[in-house]
C-alpha cells in the first residue's frame, strides 16, 4: 500500500503543475491587484494593475498587460476548464526583458492569475520536451517520470525533495525567472488556508 500510495504521489508531480491552474475563457479578461510579484529588481517598478485583454484578431490569444515595464506580454490558449483557463507564453521580447518560455493560469474558483516566466519548472508540460524522458523504474525499484522520482527514501523532483528529514525547497531553483500572483478586481478575496 505504502508504494502505492508513493507511486500515485510520484505521477501527480510528474504532471504538468500548470494542470491544476487555469481559467474559464472570457471571465479571465480584466484588471488584477498584484498579491506577489518575484523577479529581478529592475521588472519591480510598474505600480499600475496587471490587465489581461483579449486579441482583437484571434480567440486564443490574450495580452498581459502592466506585467514588465516596456511592453506586454502575447499568451495563448494551452488548455480549457469549466474552472481554469492555462496559457502558453511564447518567446518573445517585452522592453527589455527576453522571456524564452511562460505560462499563466486564472482559476475562477479564486479568482487569481499566476503568471510564470523563465522558469521551466512551473511550466513544465507545455513542451513536448518536457516529456522526452518517460516513464520508468529506478535502479532501487522506485518510479521515475519528467524529472520526478518516487522510491524508498522520498521524492524528489527539481527544486524540491521530500524525505524522511522533511522538505526541502531550492528557492533559488523554484523562484527563478519572474513570478506574478494578483487577485482579480472587483471579486471577493479568497483567504489562503494557511
Amino acid at each position: 500500500m505504502k508504494t502505492y500510495l508513493l507511486t500515485l504521489m510520484g505521477l501527480a508531480l510528474a504532471a504538468p503543475t500548470t494542470s491544476a491552474f487555469a481559467q474559464t475563457g472570457t471571465s479571465a479578461l480584466g484588471r488584477f491587484e498584484q498579491d506577489a510579484f518575484i523577479g529581478p529588481d529592475n521588472l519591480k517598478e510598474s505600480e499600475k494593475d496587471v490587465t489581461l485583454s483579449k486579441d482583437p484578431a484571434s480567440s486564443k490569444v490574450v495580452w498581459i498587460e502592466n506585467l514588465l515595464p516596456g511592453g506586454r506580454v502575447k499568451a495563448i490558449v494551452f488548455t480549457k476548464s469549466s474552472e481554469t483557463v492555462t496559457y502558453s507564453i511564447p518567446a518573445q521580447k517585452v522592453g527589455g526583458y527576453q522571456v524564452q518560455q511562460g505560462c499563466a493560469t486564472y482559476s475562477s474558483e479564486d479568482s487569481k492569475l499566476s503568471v510564470s516566466l523563465n522558469n521551466k519548472i512551473n511550466c513544465f508540460g507545455m513542451k513536448q520536451s518536457d516529456y522526452d524522458s518517460g516513464v520508468g523504474i529506478t535502479k532501487t525499484g522506485g518510479i521515475q517520470a519528467g524529472g520526478t522520482s518516487v522510491g524508498g527514501k522520498g521524492i524528489k523532483t527539481p527544486g524540491v525533495s521530500i524525505d524522511k528529514k522533511g522538505i526541502l525547497v531550492d528557492s533559488k531553483t523554484v523562484m527563478a525567472g519572474v513570478q506574478y500572483v494578483g487577485h482579480k478586481q472587483g471579486a471577493k478575496k479568497v483567504a489562503d488556508d494557511d
